[in-house]
């Protein structure tokens, strides 16, 4: 009876750290605003190094990660934010060796292999880091939208999400739909799933994104899977469109802008000599706003603000049929 007694809290006390465990694990396997990089160290034979020291620095915030890498020389950057970086290898009777440039995109894997040459440590040896032309370490199809696509395209309502047409597969949702966006291989537009630094970004009501926020100047860059989506998504069939807000840096940026049409620069529509009698239908639109980051200590903790606003003046004339008194009081 003793032993059944034992047995009965040992059980008990594995559950209950079973779904401690769970309750901890499982916000880390949700989807995140972040890449990450892997790679492999080799000398100029092509003999694997084990036991080195790899450094990688994010150049904006001097930010330091290190790794030691394995008995296969391999090593591995988990959870990365999506930035530029510097990787460098130190190995005992190599030079130090520095690949400048290492660019991490959202939901990206990133080739790191190094390949080390005989020499004092104190020797340094940069090389440019070229990304591959082919991920090998996930077979999902994917495309990633950058600041500088996003900054440079014109986009008539400012809206970044229509820069996911830029993907393959891609295609506008037809005209009438509850829902506006795209569709990829097929999927209906209500099977997109979108996020904004990993967390949902979904109106419930319609299933489909909440695009109301026009934060194009706030928006670093964004990834859309159009096939085999990784583990940490899987809300919806179709795309998944996971965007990264820019954060703050140790040297101080922003921007203003103000974009404008108005009726008086706006050319008058064919069909308005017929339809209005000549006169310009009304259009007045202001779209302004600005962005502000910095350090608020430096290395430590930095800030980023970000503001939008829109204003528009657009009646519209309707045609409505209103019945005479005597057929009003015949009903």
């Amino acid at each position: 009876m003793n032993s059944l007694l034992r047995a009965s809290r040992v059980l008990s006390s594995f559950h209950i750290f079973f779904l401690t465990a769970l309750l901890f694990v499982s916000p880390w396997a949700l989807a995140d605003a972040v890449g990450r990089g892997a790679g492999v160290v080799r000398d100029g034979s092509g003999a694997v190094v084990a036991g080195a020291k790899v450094t990688l620095t994010r150049i904006s915030t001097n930010a330091v990660l290190t790794r030691t890498t394995d008995g296969s020389g391999a090593f591995q950057f988990l959870e990365l934010p999506p930035d530029t970086y510097t990787l460098s290898v130190e190995a005992p009777g190599f030079k130090r060796t520095t690949l400048s440039r290492v660019v991490i995109q959202v939901d990206q894997a990133s080739t790191l292999d190094v390949v080390l040459q005989l020499g004092q440590v104190s020797e340094v040896l940069n090389v440019d880091a070229a990304p591959p032309l082919i991920d090998t370490q996930q077979n999902t199809l994917s495309n990633v939208i950058d600041s500088q696509a996003i900054t440079t395209m014109p986009l008539n309502s400012r809206n970044f999400l229509d820069l996911a047409l830029l993907t393959p597969g891609a295609t506008p949702s037809a005209g009438g739909s509850q829902v506006t966006g795209f569709n990829v291989a097929g999927a209906r537009t209500q099977s997109n799933d979108y996020l904004i630094d990993g967390i949902s970004n979904m109106d419930t009501q319609v299933n489909g994104g909440l695009t109301s926020f026009r934060i194009n100047d706030a928006v670093q860059e964004f990834s859309v899977q159009t096939s085999v989506p990784t583990a940490e998504f899987g809300r919806g069939q179709g795309a998944q469109i996971n965007a990264v807000i820019k954060s703050g840096t140790n040297q101080f940026h922003g921007s203003a802008f103000e974009y404008f049409r108005n009726t008086i620069l706006d050319a008058t529509d064919y069909f308005s000599k017929y339809t209005a009698g000549g006169i310009k239908p009304v259009l007045n639109r202001n779209q302004f706003g600005a962005t502000l980051g910095g350090p608020i200590w430096r290395d430590k903790t930095f800030f980023f603000l970000s503001y939008e606003g829109f204003r528009q003046v657009a009646p519209t004339v309707s045609a409505v049929l209103v019945p005479s008194p005597k057929r009003a009081a015949s009903v």
